[in-house]
Formats: structure tokens, sequence, C-alpha cells
């Protein structure tokens, strides 16, 4: 009667023949199986190929034709080969295919259990509402410690901070025009206010903007920002609202907008969503329309294309989107989400990537989008923060 043979078991045991570690009993029933089937059609446990008897079929087959062709000497006399011969050769051939399917099966599964410990030791926390309010007087205030509530008052001004961590600015008399304030998100930190003429703005990460605590008795409302922010203005035609950054300003009386200047871009991206926008940078002026976005290069030459509005606005709604982005695009707005310092070792591919993923998860599901490439991160402590490094 033909013994029967269980897959899960069979699998145990090729792991334990390849680890060295099967006993006498174990030894004796694994090779039991192999001895049964000789010649004949050979299943092995799932998970070693996809079809090892195609496997099998194709290298007997190849066997013997070198076999008869090697058997024929130089006259037309043919030597047949008995078919014994033939077998044994055949069986220790197949019992190297099984021991380089095993090898590679266990080899895969350590690799996998690699990539899961990896994304263990990088599970660092998304980035969140924090940032650092600094008064004209000098007085600064953490508005991830603040509790919800009155925070200050200047001039005929109250700051407040609501429940769902808003600054919100609000006029209650007459006040000092030329006091300005300074909010400030680090790496990892974004945050939202309320200006005194309503405007709203939302503050990416590792991004300042200044601004008046009051825009009475001026004729225009002026903000500077340094990093990435997106606007809602509040009507105003007798009194122009302007962004400046850098290299350009940004001319508008009511509409919503975003600005990216991170100096380490290389350029400012300036994506209108709604309403119209006027962009100046030095001698060049541009009017930008809804769906538009104007680019001003390192060279300061402004130009206007159609915008990838997705992938611009993505961040306001708590996604990071990228269309064709390179490896080094994503990293540095990972890098600054996640407050990490980012280290390339050795050649990274140049492939692109194309997908969306949510900020509020954590950096290893994050990096997940790099599977396709052959890209291996470690993460390491240093004195200053965690640093990412990137590596073929």
């Amino acid at each position: 009667m033909e013994k029967q043979f269980d897959d899960a078991y069979l699998q145990l045991l090729a792991h334990k023949w390849k680890e060295g570690s099967l006993s006498p009993e174990e030894q004796e029933h694994f090779d039991a199986w192999y001895n049964q089937y000789q010649d004949e059609h050979l299943e092995l446990p799932e998970g070693y190929a996809k079809d090892p008897a195609v496997i099998r079929e194709r290298m007997l087959a190849r066997l013997r034709e070198r076999i008869e062709q090697s058997a024929v000497p130089a006259t037309t006399k043919t030597v047949k080969l008995p078919m014994r011969w033939i077998s044994i050769v055949a069986a220790a051939s197949l019992f190297i295919i099984i021991g380089f399917l095993i090898y590679s099966y266990v080899r895969r599964q350590k690799e996998d259990h690699a990539i899961q410990q990896q994304s263990a030791a990088i599970n660092v926390a998304p980035g969140s509402n924090k940032a650092m309010l600094t008064l004209a007087d000098g007085r600064t205030i953490n508005l991830q410690e603040a509790a919800a509530g009155e925070l200050a008052a200047q001039s005929g001004i109250r700051i407040s901070k609501t429940a769902e961590g808003q600054v919100v600015y609000t006029v209650t008399g007459s006040n000092d025009h030329s006091e300005i304030n300074t909010i400030k998100t680090p790496k990892g930190g974004q945050y939202r206010l309320r200006l005194p003429d309503n405007t709203e703005v939302w503050l990416n990460a590792a991004s300042t903007l200044q601004y008046p605590a009051s825009f009475n008795g001026r004729d225009e409302r002026s903000v500077t920002l340094s990093g990435e922010a997106y606007f809602r203005v509040a009507k105003d035609k007798a009194h122009p609202f302007i962004v400046k950054t850098k290299d350009q300003a940004i001319k508008v009386l009511g509409t919503h907008f975003n600005i990216n200047s991170y100096s380490d871009e290389g350029k400012t991206v300036t994506t209108l969503e709604e309403g119209s926008v006027q962009v100046k940078a030095g001698a060049e002026l541009k009017i930008l329309r809804p769906g538009e976005q104007s680019i001003l290069g390192g060279n300061n030459s402004l130009s206007v294309r159609q915008a990838d509005m997705s992938a611009a606005m993505a961040w306001t709604k708590n996604e990071m989107v990228f269309n064709d982005a390179g490896v080094q695009e994503i990293m540095r707005q990972i890098a600054r989400w996640y407050d990490l310092d980012i280290e390339y070792q050795g050649r990274i591919p140049d492939d692109t990537i194309s997908g969306t993923v949510d900020r509020r998860e954590n950096l290893a599901a994050v990096l997940k989008m790099f599977a396709t490439m052959q890209i291996h991160f470690t993460l390491e402590q240093t004195p200053t923060g965690k640093k990412l490094i990137i590596k073929p």
C-alpha cells in the first residue's frame, strides 16, 4: 500500500533538511517520499515552484538528449546507454533541483522577514499640528502645548486657539498696525490660522509666515512666506492681498491658491484653485487662471502651465499624491513631514512613482510605495535627530 505524505509536514521537513536538523526518523520519512517517485511524476510541496513537475520534465528531457548525443561516436554506429543509468542521473539532477527550490524558498522567506523587521525599525509617526507663535514683543507660544482659549492680547487684537487647533486673530479695538507676528512650523508640523481680515492660511511643515497683527491703516494686506502655504483670501477690493516669497510676489483680491517656496526644491510654484492671481518676479508678470500654476526657476524665469491640482493640493487633504515623481522629489516631502534627515548611499534608481499615500500613516507604511524598486532603508538616531539612509 502506497504511503501517504502530508504536504504541510513535507514542507517542514524540507526546511529542516536545508538547515541540516532532520532527525533520523524525519530523514527516513523524507527519503521515503523522494524514493517513492523515482523517475515518475513528482509533486513537490506547495511553495517551492509555480510548477515543479514542468521543471522536472524539462530537465529530464534535456539530460536524455545530452546523454544520447554524447554517446554517439564519430562512426555511424549508435550506442544506447542503459535506461537505469539515465534514471540515476535524472534522479540526482532532480534532487539538485529540489535543493535549489528549497534554498530559494527559504531565502525568500528570510528576505520577507527582513523587510518586516526593517518596517518595524522605521516605524516613525507622521507629523501633527504643532507650531511656534512669536509675538511682536518677543513672547513665544508653543501652540501644540497651549490650551484652547485666549493666548494673548496686543494693541486691540485678541489671539486665541480654537478647540480644533486653529489660531484666530480678532480685532477688539484700535491697534498698532506696525506689530509683526511670526508663526513657524517645524519639520513634522503643520498649522492653520485665521488672520485679522478673516483670511485663512494652512501652513505646511518647515514653513514660516510673517504678518501684521492687524491690517488696519494699511493700503494692502502683505505677508511674507517661506516654505509652503495654502491661502483662502478674504475679499477686499480696496486692499489687495500680497504674499511675498524670496523671489516673487503674488497679488490677489480674494482667491484660493497654494504657494510652494521651499529652498531645497529649487523653484517656487504657485497653483491657483479659484479666482485670479498676479505673479510678479523681477520684470516678469503673469496672470493665472484657475487650474494653472506658475513656476519660477533658479534662473528667475517665470513660466505658466496647467497644474496637477491633485498633487499640488494633496497635503491640505492629508495626502501625498505623486505622478511620475522621482525618488529624491518624494523623499524631500517625506523628510519634511516625518522630521527626518535623508542620506543617499550608492546609486539611487531613476525610476518614477505614481500613487497616493495618506499623510496620517506612519513612515513604514508610506515607504511601501518603493516595494518595486531595489531600495533599502535604514533608520539611525543621530545627536540632531533621525536619519533615513537610502541605498540600493
